[in-house]
């Protein structure tokens, strides 16, 4: 009876604990240099609502990442891609989110700014 009580009241409060993340988060990006570029760095807005959310990054040399990504508190894990002005790649990355802040990491692989091709690793911080 205890341990169904106990599964019971874990399952309820994953979505409780998921709506305190709901929120704006605003924060930066930064990627290691790949193919001879310049690191670049730039600035991300993701917006959680309950198990999902969305972002925008935009970096330095080109190009808009748009993407989505699931929370499971406190795992938070996304994916999403750039194209346009030269620049085409698909970014890759998971993390952590609190109340007031996520971060994450991962990388970015296809073609950046100059035409360089390869994979760079990021990292994210953002605040809500």
């Amino acid at each position: 009876m205890r341990i169904a009580a106990g599964l019971l009241l874990a399952a309820l409060s994953a979505p409780a604990m998921a709506q305190g993340l709901d929120g704006v988060y605003n924060g930066q990006v930064q990627c290691g240099p790949t193919g001879g570029q310049r690191v670049a760095v730039g600035t991300i807005r993701v917006a959680v609502t309950g198990a999902t959310f969305t972002y925008e990054a935009q970096l330095t040399g080109g190009g808009v990442e748009r993407g989505s990504g699931s929370v499971s508190p406190p795992s938070v894990s996304a994916g999403g891609s750039a194209s346009g002005g030269g620049v085409r790649y698909d970014g890759s990355y998971s993390g952590q989110i609190m109340p007031a802040n996520l971060w994450m990491t991962g990388s970015q692989v296809g073609t950046f700014a100059g035409g360089a091709r390869g994979d760079r690793q990021c990292s994210i911080g953002a605040r809500r």
